[in-house]
């Protein structure tokens, strides 16, 4: 689990998806009160007892902001 620091446009040759799978969020807060939002998602499929995610991140407000703008420079007003 890591919390999104900045984001950096890549440059790497990308497919698109190849599947689907269902994203979970969930808001947490750590010791000094700061909001995040868990984002997380498991294997295609779904969670089985015992799975960990594949993958997951923490969004802070600063993170949500600059996600959001990224959003919408890619796909127009939200």
């Amino acid at each position: 689990m890591a919390r999104i620091r900045k984001f950096i446009e890549g440059d790497r040759e990308v497919k698109p998806p190849q599947s689907e799978v269902d994203a979970y969020v969930q808001r947490i807060h750590d010791a000094d009160g700061t909001l995040f939002l868990y984002l997380y998602n498991y294997k295609q499929g779904g969670p089985r007892p015992g799975d960990s995610p594949t993958q997951s991140t923490h969004f802070d407000l600063p993170a949500a902001r600059a996600f959001k703008k990224l959003l919408e420079d890619t796909f127009g007003p939200l």
